[in-house]
């Protein structure tokens, strides 16, 4: 599942991220392990490829594993 928050409103955005991870992943929602946060302001990573390889990897320490990208807005089509 793809989940894409646009606008301005951060407090409402963070809320339904909360939601969305604790839907998904429930009772691992607060395990580090099940999660990874990747910003798109990061120079350091290629972001495409990074979310693209975090999606497609499975981790041996947790059955669930959610992919959030903070700052997308930041992303351009050459990314």
């Amino acid at each position: 599942m793809i989940l894409s928050l646009i606008g301005g409103d951060l407090f409402s955005k963070e809320r339904r991220i909360e939601l969305f991870l604790s839907e998904s992943l429930k009772d691992l929602k607060d395990d580090p392990l099940s999660k990874q946060i990747l910003y798109a302001t990061d120079t350091n990573i290629a972001i495409a490829d990074k979310v693209m390889e975090s999606c497609a990897s499975v981790s041996m320490f947790s059955p669930e594993q959610a992919v959030v990208v903070r700052r997308a807005e930041a992303l351009k089509a050459a990314d």
